[in-house]
């Protein structure tokens, strides 16, 4: 029997003939799992280097900034609304005078006053300021300062012409400055400082707006 001896040279191609046949089969054998795994995987993404996890970024939120007034303009705001609250008052007042006591015309400046049915003019002007300082507390407590400005500003010919109408059925230059040019010089300066505070909060309201 003859047996062929195999030489160290034909051994080592055996060899490298074997294992090229087992990686092969490994790789057919893997190549499905690894690519679908890909596919599942990195669906849609594109070639290159893997970036980090996607992070939306959104621009802070925008803060309110509420506006402090300064020292100035709360003395401003409560001069204003003190004034406001003395002219309703007093208006007030003077209407229930005239509605109630008869006698609280003597005050005014003017003598000798109308008498008997005459005297139903009191009940008129009375019903008349008690209206007006209706008016100026609803405004104030509704915080219309605008309409209060121009409800004050129309009110200013109340004064004006009690001092008007004092001084030219006579009664005396003093008295009519005295009692109502000094009321009429106090509601100026409401009005003059409600209009400021209508200017100032709408420069306040412009850059929020």
């Amino acid at each position: 029997m003859n047996v062929t001896a195999t030489t160290p040279p034909q051994a080592a191609v055996l060899a490298q003939t074997a294992a090229a046949t087992t990686d092969g089969a490994t790789a057919a054998a893997t190549a499905p799992a690894t690519d679908g795994a890909t596919d599942c995987g990195t669906s849609g993404s594109t070639s290159g280097p893997v970036a980090g996890p996607l992070v939306a970024e959104f621009p802070p939120a925008a803060t309110a900034e509420v506006a402090v007034p300064a020292p100035a303009g709360r003395l401003l705001s409560r001069t204003a609304t003190g004034i406001a609250i003395v002219t309703g008052l007093l208006v007030t007042y003077f209407g229930l005078g005239f509605l109630l006591n008869p006698h609280a015309a003597d005050g005014f400046g003017i003598k000798p006053w109308p008498t008997g049915n005459a005297t139903g003019y009191f009940d008129v002007k009375g019903f008349r300021d008690l209206a007006i300082g209706g008016a100026v507390f609803t405004l104030l407590a509704l915080r219309q300062h605008r309409a209060l400005a121009w409800i004050m500003l129309f009110d200013l010919l109340l004064p004006v012409g009690d001092m008007l109408t004092v001084m030219t059925h006579g009664g005396t230059v003093a008295f009519a400055l005295a009692v109502h040019g000094s009321a009429a010089a106090l509601l100026a300066l409401g009005v003059v400082l409600q209009f400021i505070r209508v200017a100032r909060d709408a420069r306040a309201a412009a850059p929020a707006a």
